[in-house]
């Protein structure tokens, strides 16, 4: 007979591989104004850094912010450390875009380090939180 190898990762998405590819989707579909914010990687219960939110309280949060620019331009990102505190992971990275403001004539650069907060819902890692410069979860 034939024997087939297979990778636990193949199967799966638990592994921290997986954190900065649904942490770096993430980031990417919301700087992404040509289509529609997708939630393929947001979970049903965020929080911004004080208190609970909703998807769909997260899903304003976004749509205001992608309101303000007619363009982003995504620049960079890099993983920098992912720490484990009290049943959660944290990934912190350094981004870097580019938005120019409704109206505007120049773009404004912006840059730094951010943190995603994610957990482990039905096998897959899901954002609650995240944080970077002049963006986070918010009422």
């Amino acid at each position: 007979g034939m024997i087939h190898g297979f990778l636990y990762s193949e199967f799966r998405h638990d592994g921290p591989e997986f954190i900065q590819a649904h942490v770096e989707d993430f980031l990417l579909n919301l700087l992404n104004l040509d289509r529609p914010f997708e939630t393929n990687w947001l979970s049903e219960n965020c929080r911004s850094e004080r208190e609970n939110m909703t998807k769909g309280e997260v899903l304003d949060c976004v749509q205001r912010f992608r309101s303000q620019y007619d363009e982003l331009i995504p620049l960079a990102f890099e993983k920098n450390d992912l720490v484990y505190n009290e049943g959660f992971m944290y990934l912190m990275f350094a981004i870097a875009w580019e938005g120019k403001v409704v109206g505007a004539n120049e773009s404004q650069r912006h840059e730094g380090m951010g943190i995603a907060q994610v957990f482990l819902e039905n096998g897959e890692w899901m954002i609650q939180g995240i944080q970077m410069p002049d963006f986070q979860f918010e009422k």
